[in-house]
This record gives structure tokens, C-alpha cells and sequence, in this order.
């Protein structure tokens, strides 16, 4: 039954130090698992001592002691972490300090304490993931946490579990209301200080592509992006979402790069007083095209993703001069912007331009650069040489796989070319821009997504990791301009129209891909509903900002 409230200094019972263990482990495991899995060990001696001090059996650590301890945690956070003012370390030493913290919790004051910072390392998972699992993860362990000040706070002859939930449930719902109303009507203004995500788990393009970056996200079903479409959405075959474009080949691998001696002015056009680019017409959407607002997960790098032609009303996002969208900041948190676009390839082609187009090492791939100077020959005409590559492609043997064999690093087109010819996107489209460029024809190298999952529920397309693909743009000509050429239509053109899980590649089992165990019987409409529902807080509540408001 329950008495008058306790003494502070009163020691803590066998029953409230199991719920505030419980409560500590709830608050740790996310932090345990993302960041530094020794701290597992390292709470497990903490929270081990402190119920040997609570059994009796040993005694509470001395100076020495908690001393020792509290220096081999910091060592062993800055041994993983050696940036001092990263966030990470900084909430790798507040778990420290929290785990230390359990091994002397004997009085009901320490429990007070304990519990207090449990609430705050709850909240830095947010500064990690703000998902709704997240969410829902982070009520659970507020809740137990509740639960173990509440039972401090009243005095049992028993533990009641059930009474201390009751109350614990009494002291947090009355609260939703308020956090509800202030999270709608509280000025959403930005703050005076600015603490970057933390980017540990980013995946994603990078500026540089080699082709086994892009074959490691084949098997990664991590989501990229979401989009909401404003009517009809284009087929999966023109969903070629532009996220970067490469021009220098170097040191075997293809690189964003940045062209010496030319003012931003000619790279991006931010919509300044909303005058334009001079070039700006030849990479904005013309007449009717497609609406669409995108949901993206944070890179902690600044592009964004688009189809075709594509123009944005949201400050801070600029176009560039090869139509893509970039923000003025890296993308560090969930990052909601609404575009539009028409299909099509943008671009115009000034010297400058054409010479970064054309750029190749003096020597290396020696193969490849006969191979291309024979069929530039035999086809002296652009649209025939391009012709004659995919002929090429489609006649000699090669195969798409999402699981080719590394290639030796000098020398990798040749290598691949008359080698393996087992190749993943990134093989046939650096290949392609390569031997366009040996013939004298500008050509660039695009990395970005293909395709999306709609899903079934709701009215919006999926884009995960796996969707990472890479094509090549050709000029041919002033007539023609840009010309998308994906070479990947030759060797594997269900890929282009269907996705990347309508391959069959003999090396992975239904089970093995991620794909496969999302298209299980019983498991599409589970995963088709968490995904709808996590797109929906993202557009609701993580979406939320000034412009929302």
C-alpha cells in the first residue's frame, strides 16, 4: 500500500533498481548499437557493480576507483572519435558519465539523478534519427523511465508494477496535448546555434564513382528519398533522377571536380531577386510537366535530386548549369522541397564546357582508345558512333550483374572491356563516356537513381539505395543537344523498364536481396503500410517547418 513519500536518502529498493536497469538499458541500446558497441561492455560493469553494491555483496567504489573508471571511458571514446568536438564524443562522455553514475545509485537522490539524464540521452537519438520508429522507440523508454522516477517517488511495500505504469501513464498524457499545441503553434524559427547530424551511417553517391560503389548500394535497401506526385507520375523507364555528373576522369575513377577560373555565376543559378542565369532557360522546365515534392534522407552533402529539366521555388536550392539541384547547405536532417520538371536532358555547351567534356588522361586504357578510334572511322557521323558502341555492348558477350568481380585497378576499361564484360551500370556507362570522348564527342557520366517502388497505399514513389544507377549524356550536336544514352537498355533493358528487382541474377536468392524479402508473401502490404506511415511523420510532423507552419 502506499505511504507517505520517502526520504531522499533512503536507500533504494531491489524492485525500483530493476525497473531503473531497465530504464537505462532502454535509454542506452540505440546510442550502444549506433556508435560505440563497447560501451556495452563497459555499462555492463557499471550497472553489474551497482547491483553488487545493492545486493551487499560488494561495496560502493572508491575515488580511486570511479576515478580509473571515468578516465579508461574517455579514453576509450576519444579512441574512436579523435575529433574532441564532434558530436559524437561529446555524447559518447554523457553516456559514460550516465553509466558511471548507476554504479553509486544506492539513495533515492541518486536514483533522481540517474533518471533525469536518462531523459536526456532519450532525446539525442533524435539528433541521430527522427523516423518514426525512432519516435515510437523513444515514448516506449520515456515511459519506463517515468515509471522508475514514480516509483521512487511513492513508498510500496511491493512493487506494483501495474499501480507504478498507472501512474507513470497519469504523469505523461496529460502532456501530449501541450507538447501537441506547441509543436503547431510555436514560431518555427531557426536556432542560434547549429549542431550537425551526425553522418556516421550516410550512404549514398559520393563525388567520386567507381563502379563497385555504386555495386555496393545494389544491395542496400536504405531509403534515399520519398516522392509525391501531383497527378499521374511518369513511367518507371523516365525516372532518371539526377543527383550528380561527373567530367573528370581521373586516376581510373570518374569525379565531380570543379572547373578551374569560372564564377559560380556560370556553375549555379540560386534565383537571386529572381532574375536568372543567362543559360538558365537551357536547364528549366518548358510547358506542362510534372509536380512532385520530394522527402529526402539526410547525406550530410548538398545535392538534391530531380527529373529532367527541373525548376524550385524553395530558398536556399540552386539549379546548375547540368540540371540538378543543389542546396546552399549539406542536407544534415530530413529535408522536404517541392520541383517541377519536364522530361528531357538540360544543358547548353560553352568552350569551357566542351573542353571539361571531352578531358581524358594522356595515356592509359590504350585498348579502348583503338577500339574507339576504329569505329569513329567506320562511323564518322556522332548518332552512327554512338550506334556502333551499343552494337557493340549488345554483340560481344557482355552481361549486367549486380555482382560482378572486381577489376584490377589500372587500366579498369580496358580491363573490363575485353576482360570480365560482366559489369553493373557504372561498368557500361564509363565505358561508353569514355569511348565517346576518345572519338572526340563531349560526354559526361550522370550518377542518381532509376525507378522507385509506388506504393500501394498511398499515392507516393519510393526511392531506396538499391535504385542507385548511373547513365551517360552525349552532345550531338546544337540540333540535338544532350542526348541521355543509357547503355544499360542493351544488356539488361528489364532493368530500365521494371526496376531493379525485376533481375534475375543467378548469384542471389529471393532471400538473399532485399527486394526478395520485401515482395514475400504476407510481408508486401506489412512493409507497403510502415512505409506509408513513416512517409506521412515525415511530411507531418519531421516536414513541419516555417514554411508548413
Amino acid at each position: 500500500m502506499i505511504v507517505a513519500a520517502p526520504n531522499a536518502k533512503q536507500q533504494i529498493s531491489r524492485g525500483v533498481l530493476g525497473l531503473m536497469l531497465l530504464a537505462a538499458a532502454l535509454a542506452l541500446a540505440p546510442h550502444i548499437l549506433r556508435l560505440f558497441p563497447g560501451l556495452a561492455a563497459f555499462g555492463a560493469v557499471a550497472v553489474g557493480w551497482g547491483a553488487m553494491v545493492q545486493a551487499g555483496r560488494w561495496r560502493p567504489p572508491n575515488t580511486f576507483v570511479k576515478g580509473l573508471l571515468a578516465c579508461s571511458g574517455v579514453v576509450a571514446v576519444f579512441s574512436v572519435w579523435r575529433h574532441p568536438f564532434a558530436i559524437e564524443p561529446m555524447i559518447g562522455l554523457l553516456l559514460v558519465a550516465y553509466q558511471l553514475k548507476l554504479i553509486e545509485t544506492t539513495r533515492r537522490r541518486d536514483g533522481f539523478v540517474v533518471g533525469f539524464i536518462a531523459y536526456f540521452v532519450i532525446a539525442t537519438h533524435f539528433l541521430f534519427d527522427q523516423s518514426l520508429l525512432t519516435a515510437s522507440y523513444a515514448w516506449l523508454a520515456l515511459l519506463v523511465v517515468t515509471a522508475a522516477l514514480v516509483a521512487q517517488t511513492v513508498s510500496v511495500t511491493r512493487l506494483r508494477l501495474r499501480l507504478i505504469v498507472t501512474l507513470a501513464l497519469r504523469v505523461t498524457l496529460p502532456a501530449v496535448p501541450l507538447a501537441a499545441a506547441v509543436f503547431l503553434l510555436f514560431p518555427r524559427v531557426s536556432p542560434l546555434w547549429t549542431v550537425p547530424v551526425p553522418a556516421l551511417a550516410r550512404t549514398g553517391l559520393g563525388e567520386t564513382m567507381r563502379p563497385q560503389d555504386v555495386v555496393a548500394l545494389s544491395r542496400n535497401p536504405d531509403v534515399a528519398f520519398r516522392v509525391a506526385f501531383v497527378g499521374v507520375p511518369p513511367p518507371v523507364s523516365e525516372r532518371y533522377w539526377r543527383a550528380l555528373t561527373y567530367y573528370d576522369f581521373v586516376d581510373e575513377s570518374w569525379q565531380q571536380g570543379v572547373p578551374p577560373n569560372i564564377d559560380e555565376d556560370e556553375l549555379i543559378d540560386w534565383h537571386r531577386g529572381h532574375r536568372h542565369s543567362s543559360w538558365a532557360g537551357a536547364v528549366l522546365p518548358t510547358g506542362d510537366g510534372f509536380r512532385y515534392q520530394v522527402i529526402m534522407e539526410p547525406t550530410d552533402r548538398p545535392w538534391l535530386y530531380s527529373l529532367g529539366l527541373v525548376s524550385t521555388s524553395r530558398a536556399g536550392i540552386g539549379v546548375t548549369r547540368d540540371g540538378r539541384l543543389i542546396a546552399a547547405e549539406p542536407i544534415v536532417s530530413k529535408f522536404g522541397y517541392a520541383a517541377n520538371s519536364t522530361l528531357g536532358v538540360p544543358g547548353d555547351l560553352p568552350q569551357w564546357l566542351r573542353e571539361r567534356a571531352l578531358q581524358l588522361p594522356d595515356d592509359g586504357n590504350p585498348r579502348t582508345r583503338r577500339l574507339a578510334a576504329q569505329l569513329r572511322q567506320s562511323n564518322p557521323t556522332d548518332t552512327a558512333f554512338v550506334r556502333a558502341v551499343l552494337n557493340f555492348y549488345g554483340h560481344s558477350g557482355f552481361a549486367y550483374s549486380l555482382t560482378p568481380d572486381a577489376i584490377a585497378e589500372q587500366n579498369s576499361i580496358d580491363g573490363f572491356l575485353f576482360g570480365k564484360r560482366v559489369g553493373f551500370c557504372a561498368h557500361f556507362a564509363g565505358g561508353l563516356v569514355f569511348m565517346a570522348r576518345a572519338a572526340g564527342i563531349p560526354a559526361r557520366l550522370v550518377g542518381g537513381y532509376l525507378g522507385g517502388e509506388q506504393n500501394t497505399l498511398s499515392d507516393f514513389v519510393t526511392v531506396r539505395q538499391y535504385d542507385a544507377h548511373a547513365w551517360t549524356e552525349l552532345w550531338l550536336g546544337a540540333a540535338q543537344g544532350w542526348v541521355r544514352v543509357d547503355p544499360t537498355a542493351v544488356i539488361a533493358p528489364e532493368r530500365i523498364s521494371r526496376g531493379v528487382e525485376a533481375l534475375s541474377d543467378p548469384q542471389l536468392s529471393a532471400f538473399a536481396t532485399p527486394w526478395g524479402v520485401r515482395r514475400m508473401a504476407g510481408l508486401a502490404l506489412m512493409f507497403g503500410a510502415l512505409d506509408s506511415l513513416e512517409h506521412q511523420w515525415n511530411q507531418w510532423v519531421v516536414g513541419y517547418d516555417a514554411d508548413a507552419q
